[in-house]
């Protein structure tokens, strides 16, 4: 195996994951590619929701902080 995937909602943890890792593999000569990566994992909704609200905040900003507070209402309740 040579693919894994670490899943934490606190990103320095998983940042301390990654440095022990790293030390881990030095013992067996082994280090980790340059595609290794600590990122948000982001729902297909959610990127939809966020392109929507980029492209209306720069059309009609008065609608845009409308449809915001209405997300944010209801993200507020989302488990994660």
């Amino acid at each position: 195996m040579d693919d894994f995937i670490l899943i934490h909602s606190d990103k320095e943890y998983l940042k301390e994951c990654l440095i022990k890792i790293k030390k881990f593999l030095i013992k067996y000569k082994l280090n980790l590619n340059n595609k290794t990566m600590i990122s948000k994992i982001i729902s297909k909704n959610r990127r939809r929701i966020y392109k929507k609200l980029r492209k209306l905040k720069t059309k009609n900003y008065s609608q845009y902080l409308k449809v915001l507070a209405g997300y944010q209402g209801f993200f507020k309740n989302q488990k994660y």
